[in-house]
């Protein structure tokens, strides 16, 4: 018994080390070019910082509206919103086609939206990831809208779709839910691997594929994973307390470190699959 205690400490000694040199390894790369860094990233920060703003104004809002309800109604405040439910409940029951056809579409526009940003995050791990192979390389802001170049775009989107698909297909099963997207994680940096500077018919055909090769890259390591993303916890507190403005940094440092562990786990192993090899299946 005092055996698998050692080992199971050991091993999670080991985690925090590899976590602690991803994040160092990041810094590494970022030391002196930050602006750069930031330059990258602005997009996704600027919409986090106002999505941060927009959080922290409706919940000023519903602070002030709470505490104006109970001086005007006092203990009457319950009864008051119960006289005046339809404020809340719009047009109610009468209206329930229309109301559904306007979730649905909200949905799928949610979830469009949600793949554009993927994509968007696709062309900074994968400038991210030539940035740590070639730390000379220089970074501009229309790197970020790399995966939307001609002859990519296509799988950007489609690698994203499929993978969303999957999740809301496990999303059925509340633990796979959980587990699938750190799986998948590695999809889109595996394609970039595989397909720089290959002949266009030298790279698997079906988008699945890259899935797949995440989802066995990724057996041992999920755990790794979600304890790196959890590290980072700290310093998106700060970046609400900051009212955003910390996204500005802490979005690059969190998108090196994660291009960091892909580089720890797969290495060259995708660059170097032979032209000729039996890749399409």
């Amino acid at each position: 018994m005092a055996n698998q205690v050692d080992e199971i400490q050991g091993v999670e000694r080991m985690q925090q080390t590899k976590i602690s040199s991803y994040r160092k390894d990041a810094r590494r790369l970022l030391k002196g070019r930050w602006g750069q860094a930031v330059r990258l990233n602005l997009f996704p920060s600027i919409l986090a910082l106002l999505g941060t703003l927009l959080t922290m104004l409706i919940i000023v809002a519903a602070v002030a509206l709470t505490a104006y309800l109970l001086q005007k109604h006092g203990a009457d405040v319950t009864k008051w919103a119960s006289d005046n439910k339809s404020l809340f409940d719009g047009d109610g029951a009468d209206n329930v086609p229309g109301t559904f056809g306007m979730n649905f579409g909200n949905q799928v526009s949610s979830y469009l939206m949600q793949i554009v940003m993927a994509m968007i995050a696709t062309g900074i791990s994968w400038t991210f990831l030539d940035w740590f192979r070639n730390p000379d390389k220089q970074v501009r802001f229309g790197n970020a809208f790399d995966g939307f170049q001609n002859g990519r775009i296509l799988a950007n989107f489609m690698i994203n779709l499929i993978s969303v698909l999957f999740q809301l297909l496990w999303a059925m099963l509340i633990i796979p839910l959980f587990i699938k997207p750190f799986s998948y994680a590695q999809s889109l940096l595996i394609y970039k691997d595989v397909t720089d500077g290959r002949p266009a018919d030298a790279a698997p055909e079906k988008w699945t594929w890259y899935i797949t090769e995440s989802r066995k890259l990724m057996d041992g390591h999920k755990w790794r994973l979600f304890l790196l993303n959890l590290s980072f916890v700290g310093w998106y507190i700060l970046a609400a307390l900051s009212f955003g403005i910390g996204w500005l940094w802490i979005l690059p440092y969190r998108n090196a470190t994660m291009v960091a562990f892909y580089q720890d786990i797969a290495g060259d192993k995708y660059r170097q699959v032979p032209v000729n090899a039996d890749i399409h299946d």
